[in-house]
């Protein structure tokens, strides 16, 4: 199973890490930039007719200096943005980022229907790169 992501050269029309999982019958979970609301439910559409198991949503992509330089508009999601996603979809699904401890937390609330991973001592709630995973698996 691989996370897959998204960057500034994917377009809804043109999106290789779905493309990858459509071929691979949907082994892997998608990762989503936070772009516009009716762009992400489509996509995520896509991941489940796929057959992926899950989604995602990297909410630190909000400040993505890269995707604005290349005209690809992301968005800082709010809880309400994120329960929105939560009910278009009947796959589980994930938020993306990290957060500071001290940071408020926008997405495990009750209610919002998003996955909680552990935190690791870097206090990321989800899994890292380069194959580190959650706590205690570097």
């Amino acid at each position: 199973m691989t996370w897959r992501g998204d960057t500034w050269f994917y377009s809804e029309e043109s999106f290789p890490s779905l493309d990858a999982l459509e071929l691979e019958g949907g082994y892997g979970i998608p990762i989503f930039k936070p772009r516009a609301q009716d762009i992400l439910k489509r996509l995520i559409e896509r991941a489940e007719k796929a057959g992926c198991p899950a989604v995602g949503v990297d909410l630190d992509g909000c400040g993505s200096t890269i995707m604005a330089k290349h005209g690809q508009q992301v968005y800082r999601k709010t809880v309400g943005d994120l329960r929105e996603l939560v009910r278009a979809t009947s796959l589980p699904s994930s938020p993306r980022g990290s957060w500071r401890r001290k940071m408020p937390r926008p997405a495990p609330r009750p209610g919002c229907g998003w996955w909680r991973f552990p935190t690791t001592a870097a206090g990321s709630s989800t899994p890292r790169r380069g194959g580190r995973g959650v706590a205690g698996n570097r």
